[in-house]
């Protein structure tokens, strides 16, 4: 889903080019948010001031102050559990601070959806627990941002409507993109998982074929025993108690496995 180079760079950076393939995509994918989201930030920030004139830059250094601060704590320290649930908040209350600077939903551009990607990536990069609570993070997050934008009444700014629809637009896209690709990446990883669970069924099912009869093998797949079972040509049996042949030759092999198998 990544770019091989951009992969390599990152866990050389911050050392974690020793964990799984899927880990070191999962860590890469987290710190290339970082990155899109700042970029975001500043994009809405220079447009607002380029057309409103309103000064709202701390947004975006304070997010970017933090990160960094964050990204040298893991570099470091190297725990990434501790980094992820920093950044999970900051991609919280980035977008519902921006929004709010800007003067709500329709001011600005509904940014506070970009907040999104924080229970995004949290179902990739920790546990489900950490997932869901994040997500009823994010939703506490918009209802902030109605309930203050309900009481707040802020003034319209002068940033055209043709960039505004941009920006509604951009916001709409970008979390799409961001929430396909995880998904994407989430299935394509499934498959190999599942593609190497069948190569070792298929390697479990040919040792089977070479130690047992086809039908026995089937009965051991399907219910995790077998039944005794008589053959015409041979019945081979092994056992190291004393009278066993003259006792043997007097039951079937069906009735001698049951007085055996104790």
């Amino acid at each position: 889903m990544l770019p091989a180079s951009l992969k390599s760079i990152f866990s050389r950076f911050f050392g974690f080019q020793h964990l799984t393939p899927e880990e070191i995509e999962h860590r890469t994918l987290a710190l290339t948010i970082i990155v899109l989201i700042t970029l975001l930030d500043f994009t809405y920030n220079l447009a607002f001031y380029l057309f409103d004139g309103t000064f709202t830059w701390w947004t975006t250094a304070t997010y970017f102050v933090a990160s960094t601060v964050n990204l040298i704590r893991f570099k470091s320290k190297g725990n990434f559990r501790s980094f992820r649930n920093f950044q999970i908040v900051l991609t919280i209350a980035l977008p519902l601070l921006a929004q709010i600077t800007h003067g709500g939903f329709s001011n600005g551009s509904g940014v506070v959806l970009a907040a999104f990607l924080a229970p995004l990536g949290t179902m990739m990069f920790a546990s489900l627990r950490t997932a869901r609570i994040t997500f009823f993070a994010y939703l506490a997050a918009l209802a902030f941002a109605g309930v203050w934008e309900y009481f707040a009444r802020p003034a319209p700014n002068n940033l055209p409507r043709e960039l505004h629809l941009l920006f509604f637009e951009f916001n709409f896209s970008f979390t799409a993109a961001v929430a396909y690709f995880l998904m994407e990446g989430f299935l394509r990883n499934k498959a190999s998982l599942l593609a190497m669970v069948q190569a070792e069924h298929e390697k479990a099912d040919s040792l089977l074929l070479d130690i047992l009869p086809a039908e026995t093998a089937q009965e051991l797949k399907e219910n995790g025993s077998v039944q005794a079972k008589s053959y015409q040509v041979a019945t081979v049996m092994f056992t190291d108690f004393v009278g066993f042949s003259a006792f043997a030759r007097t039951l079937t092999a069906e009735a001698l496995v049951e007085q055996i198998d104790f």
